[in-house]
């Protein structure tokens, strides 16, 4: 019984840290078994870290991430979602959390 920290989906860890494909590790886990989703997704601002998208496609992705953390989190589950503000080349902000 692996009652210990896994890098991928394992029932019995007793925390999963992941960095990887998230849609990857998301389709891996069951309907309805996280109790708790805690993630910072890219903010797509163009930091060295990440490949900045077209905000329609940025928006999709992070679309296709919450439901599949919705799909997975329990009825009584909690998703903490780290977000921040889209700044577009024009300088205009979209807050992402709306």
């Amino acid at each position: 019984m692996n009652r210990g920290i896994s890098d991928r989906y394992d029932r019995n860890a007793f925390v999963t840290l992941h960095a990887g494909d998230r849609l990857g590790l998301l389709g891996q886990i069951p309907s309805g078994e996280a109790r708790l989703i805690v993630t910072s997704p890219p903010y797509n601002i163009g930091k060295k870290y990440e490949k900045r998208l077209v905000f329609e496609h940025y928006l999709e992705s992070q679309k296709a991430t919450l439901s599949e953390c919705s799909r997975i989190l329990a009825r009584n589950g909690s998703l903490c979602w780290q977000t921040g503000n889209h700044v577009a080349t024009d300088g205009e902000i979209f807050p992402l959390d709306i």
